[in-house]
């Protein structure tokens, strides 16, 4: 498929929790059958496939009008967001409440990850993306 510029659209995405503060978080925005969109500069997880990114709880990104697959998630904590748009410039800007089912912080425990094989660079915005209270990172030099 030949994709030309006027066949692009912003997508902005804000992610809220349900009182409406702006939300660290993990996104993927896949258009069906292709490839994933990742800002320019973001703190990219490859799994697999996919290419996530980390969010400060929002983006702008430049993509097809065409179907595009969004995932939200952060941590264990949340409920996760995942649906098909129709990105075209009638439904923008895009905003996700994501809804927290448990508050371990409340029940007297933190959250944490400590065997985390990446540079330390990215660990800050993907602890905050995931909502982890610690991290270390495991690196070896050759």
């Amino acid at each position: 498929m030949v994709i030309e510029m006027s066949d692009y659209a912003n997508l902005e995405i804000n992610v809220v929790d349900t009182d409406s503060n702006s939300l660290p978080c993990r996104i993927l925005l896949r258009t069906i059958g292709g490839d994933c969109i990742v800002p320019e500069g973001a703190v990219e997880l490859k799994i697999g496939p996919d290419r996530w990114f980390m969010s400060s709880g929002g983006a702008t990104l430049e993509n097809p009008r065409c179907p595009v697959e969004l995932r939200v998630e952060r941590g264990m904590e949340y409920t996760r967001f995942k649906q098909t748009l129709n990105v075209s410039d009638d439904n923008m800007p895009k905003q996700i409440v994501l809804e927290r089912w448990i508050n371990m912080k409340e029940k007297g425990y933190l959250c944490g990850e400590n065997h985390l094989h990446i540079a330390p660079e990215p660990v800050g915005p993907m602890l905050a993306a995931e909502g982890l209270d610690f991290g270390t990172v495991l690196q070896w030099w050759d």
